[in-house]
């Protein structure tokens, strides 16, 4: 969309290797990336552009601010992820499976150096304007969301100073206090039967029967 415009002669990004850059300028902003390279250590990312009318401007990022920047603003970093982690994944020798910073970070890096640069010193198309206004939004909407669940989990961590606990008995107390003593059942006993009634002893038809006549 940058080279659409036609405004630009040049743009231009890449990796920076251990050796290569020699300082900057801060006064001009200026860049030396003419040093020799030592080895194969990736130490940071540089974006690029000259306009037709002469203007060129250059931005450096090292890759520890380029981790760091991926760890607050991307999305797709992993919550769990590691600044010290995404270091090394820069230095990976070929991308990985996994979507974005975790998978390439090298692609990621080199196309934030020239959203960047340009974002910030270049010519836009309102086409271009419009595109680099959306992802900003939507890396600040991700890095608000990243915060908002740093603070809920650090606001739900528990005190274990600040809380009062029962001091807990040996087993030996516990057992002693639940121990409970049962008395030993006793056989049902028989129902009381009921005790029969006296019979009164049985009399003569005649109770004068043995009685003299008189």
């Amino acid at each position: 969309m940058a080279m659409r415009t036609g405004q630009y002669k040049t743009i231009n990004a890449d990796a920076v290797y251990k050796g290569e850059l020699r300082g900057t300028d801060k006064l001009t902003g200026r860049i030396d990336l003419s040093g020799e390279r030592e080895s194969d250590e990736v130490v940071g990312y540089f974006a690029h552009f000259e306009l037709l009318n002469g203007f060129t401007k250059t931005l450096y990022m090292s890759v520890r601010e380029m981790a760091a920047y991926a760890k607050k603003f991307s999305p797709s970093v992993k919550r769990d992820t590691t600044i010290d982690q995404l270091l090394t994944k820069a230095n990976a020798p070929e991308a990985g499976k996994a979507v974005g910073w975790e998978g390439d970070f090298t692609a990621m890096a080199l196309k934030t150096v020239i959203r960047r640069l340009l974002g910030k010193y270049g010519y836009l198309s309102v086409e271009m304007q419009g595109a680099m206004e959306n992802e900003a939004q939507a890396e600040n909407a991700a890095a608000d969301a990243r915060e908002q669940m740093v603070q809920t989990t650090a606001a739900t961590n528990i005190d274990l100073d600040a809380e009062a606990y029962e001091e807990i008995q040996e087993p030996a107390a516990i057992a002693a206090q639940s121990a409970t003593t049962f008395a030993a059942p006793q056989a049902p006993q028989a129902a009381p039967q009921p005790v029969p009634r006296a019979t009164a002893a049985p009399q003569p038809d005649n109770m004068f029967e043995d009685e003299p006549n008189y």
